[in-house]
């Protein structure tokens, strides 16, 4: 993760009102443990959004800021990818020999 959060910072300084980038290092920053910045990053921009749009954040940054608030951000290293969900590991036939 840590390699991740440096890229994203640097995608996302390039283009501060993309809001699917913001929400992406909102999470890489929650994920690493790292809440309190991605509450800042959050603030700073729905006020840039607001300042420079005149918009409210969009479903992505608002799903993203839910889950920082309610601790719905795996840990790093700890994520299961969706398609080898712990059901899905468990169901699969083992080699019968």
């Amino acid at each position: 993760m840590r390699t991740v959060i440096p890229v994203l910072r640097n995608a996302a300084s390039l283009d501060p009102l993309d809001e699917a980038l913001q929400a992406r290092l909102l999470l890489a920053l929650a994920a690493d443990g790292r809440q309190a910045e991605a509450f800042d990053l959050f603030r700073t921009v729905r006020r840039r959004l607001g300042d420079e749009l005149g918009i409210d954040p969009g479903p992505e940054l608002l799903d993203a800021h839910d889950r920082l608030l309610h601790q719905r951000v795996p840990a790093a290293g700890r994520a299961i990818p969706r398609w080898r969900s712990r059901r899905a590991v468990r169901s699969r036939p083992r080699n019968r020999r």
